[in-house]
């Protein structure tokens, strides 16, 4: 699945249509999701590839180029996790107005 593929998946939820049970359950699983993307990206990011203390091993271009890739797609998977769980926290919050 590419990230576009989540994107559309994610803005396809018809917020308004679940009940605040589910808002709530799918809130806390996006966040979840959020927390440990970031952490990923991190980890990757700040992985030692060339098993070096200190980092003196040598590691090719194009796999510190893979690598950054790779943590800046999580981020961006992060990202769109993050702005759906501010869509459902936003819904949450509409309904407490109207009660």
């Amino acid at each position: 699945m590419t990230l576009q593929e989540i994107k559309a998946e994610l803005e396809g939820y018809k917020l308004e249509d679940m009940d605040i049970e589910t808002l709530m359950v799918t809130s806390r699983q996006a966040n979840n999701y959020c927390i440990n993307l970031h952490r990923s990206a991190r980890e990757m990011k700040d992985y030692d590839i060339s098993g070096m203390p200190f980092g003196g091993g040598f590691v090719c271009d194009q796999v510190n180029e893979a690598r950054h890739n790779l943590y800046s797609l999580i981020e961006a998977q992060a990202q769109l996790y993050s702005d759906f769980s501010k869509r459902l926290d936003a819904e949450m919050a509409r309904r407490q107005t109207i009660q």
